[in-house]
């Protein structure tokens, strides 16, 4: 399985944005104060957690999907690996899905500072954010030529989960959904949201 550059460009745009906040007072220790980790290693690994989630749904870890972890997320595991770490982080069930992730949280409280600030905000970092998770979800289940009911249905529920969340929170309502499908053509990037946090 050949690395998606396309997908790796994106990856790379959100991780910005993130170095972006963090810069500027605004990154994940806003939410967690606790974490010792910068905002881009915190969304990394809330990203991977995403891709064992949608795995999870069912049982059944492929070669292709860790290498795709690998690949992607710079975490070595064998397939065997898989179940066990799901079952210690708590990455499936209810309590998993309805959980939205600290990097969104993050995200969109950043979007709402910046409109509070400025008055506007056309470019939300969430919808890039956001758009991330839907591409690598695609190209994660897409990566062994397996996608199950299950998996894909864990996608849509994840998503919708997202949506509901940034929907409900967002105060610049008007930008919703204008970022793209987190692909290199979306609006928000490292260097907009810099100049729209000066």
């Amino acid at each position: 399985m050949s690395v998606n550059t396309s997908l790796k460009k994106a990856m790379n745009s959100v991780y910005q944005i993130c170095d972006v906040l963090d810069k500027n007072g605004m990154g994940i220790k806003t939410v967690c104060p606790g974490t010792s980790l910068e905002t881009r290693d915190y969304v990394r690994i809330e990203m991977m957690k995403y891709t064992m989630y949608l795995s999870s749904a069912d049982k059944a870890a492929t070669l292709q999907e860790t290498q795709f972890i690998h690949d992607y997320f710079e975490r070595v595991m064998a397939p065997a690996d898989m179940p066990g770490l799901i079952k210690k982080y708590q990455i499936s069930g209810p309590v998993y899905e309805s959980s939205v992730p600290n990097g969104m949280r993050t995200f969109v409280r950043a979007d709402n500072q910046i409109y509070q600030k400025t008055g506007k905000n056309d470019t939300l970092m969430c919808e890039s954010l956001y758009g991330l998770y839907d591409r690598v979800g695609k190209e994660f289940l897409a990566c062994d030529d397996q996608v199950s009911e299950a998996e894909s249905a864990n996608m849509t529920k994840y998503l919708a989960m997202l949506r509901k969340y940034i929907t409900e929170n967002i105060q610049s309502p008007g930008a919703l959904g204008l970022s793209g499908a987190g692909g290199a053509e979306q609006k928000a990037t490292g260097a907009n949201a810099a100049k729209k946090i000066r």
